[in-house]
Order: C-alpha cells, then sequence, then structure tokens
C-alpha cells in the first residue's frame, strides 16, 4: 500500500494540504518523497503548467525500498506506483516492481513517440493490462509532456481525481 498525489496547476507547485499528506504518509511509512517539474508547451500560444508528485512507499516486496516518485534514466519521466505487480507478460517480477513497470512503460512510450495521442494511451493501456496483480498510478511522460493514470480493471487499488 502507498500513497500517491499529483497536482497540475498553471501557477505554481501545489504540494498536498497538511491533512493530505498526513493521509499520505499513513500510507507508506517506509519513505516519503517529492518530485517538481515545469511542462513547457511546445506551442508559443500555450502557458507552462506546474506538476508536483508526491509518493508514499510501503514497502512489501523486498528490503531495499525504491523511493517514489520514481524517475530514472534520461527520458525525465516519473511513475508514482500503488500496488504489486507479481508478474509481467507472465513473467515474475522478483525485484522491485515499481522499476520494471517504470521500465516497461517507458519503452512502450518510447517507441510510440511518433503516434498521436490516442496511440499513445493505447500503448499504456495494452502495457498495464499485461500486470498481474492489483495497482493505481501515475505516470508522466516527460518525452510527449503527457500525464496517463488509471488502476486495475477491478479497480483493486483507490484513485481519486479532483479538480478545482
Amino acid at each position: 500500500m502507498c500513497g500517491i498525489f499529483c497536482s497540475v496547476s498553471r501557477h505554481e507547485f501545489t504540494a498536498p494540504s497538511p491533512n493530505l499528506r498526513t493521509l499520505l504518509e499513513s500510507r507508506g511509512p517506509d519513505a516519503s518523497n517529492v518530485i517538481e517539474k515545469v511542462s513547457q508547451p511546445t506551442s508559443a500560444s500555450l502557458s507552462p503548467v506546474w506538476l508536483t508528485f508526491h509518493s508514499t512507499v510501503l514497502s512489501l516486496r523486498t528490503e531495499i525500498v525504491v523511493d517514489q516518485p520514481y524517475s530514472a534514466g534520461a527520458s525525465g519521466s516519473v511513475l508514482c506506483w500503488n500496488g504489486e505487480a507479481w508478474a509481467f507478460r507472465h513473467v515474475p517480477i522478483k525485484d522491485s516492481d515499481t522499476s520494471a513497470i517504470y521500465t516497461h512503460l517507458d519503452q512502450a512510450l518510447d517507441i510510440s513517440q511518433e503516434t498521436d495521442a490516442c496511440g499513445m494511451l493505447e500503448m499504456v493501456a495494452l502495457t498495464m493490462a499485461q500486470i498481474a496483480g492489483p495497482f493505481a498510478f501515475v505516470y508522466y511522460d516527460d518525452r510527449s509532456d503527457r500525464i496517463f493514470m488509471g488502476r486495475d480493471f477491478l479497480g483493486r487499488r483507490s484513485l481519486v481525481r479532483c479538480m478545482d
């Protein structure tokens, strides 16, 4: 069980309220971290967007705690993960499911950079459908400047969206 938070703002980075932060930390006492990014639109007519990702981790799989939000490699992408991925494409995940899922999403979106938003969404859906286990996630693809979020088809991990 982990806590994940993502804020998208037109004006500034927006951290979770103190009450929400307490709730997040109670869902994951092993680690807590924040990544902030400014999304720079390619069109000159659009303003920057301020992205705040906050995750807390309850480590169940290994003794090594993998910090979240998770970001690795040159893509600059970010994953907030609340789940237990036991296998991907029927192959057991032995180490960190967070880093494994990040890698699969990163690879899927890397090869789909030439497609439109619908094609990228389809790649994310196809990738996430290969996971055995309950999950909810928020994934920011820095290359395409898009946020993807969802949960397993049974909805076993909560994912709440609020627009203000």
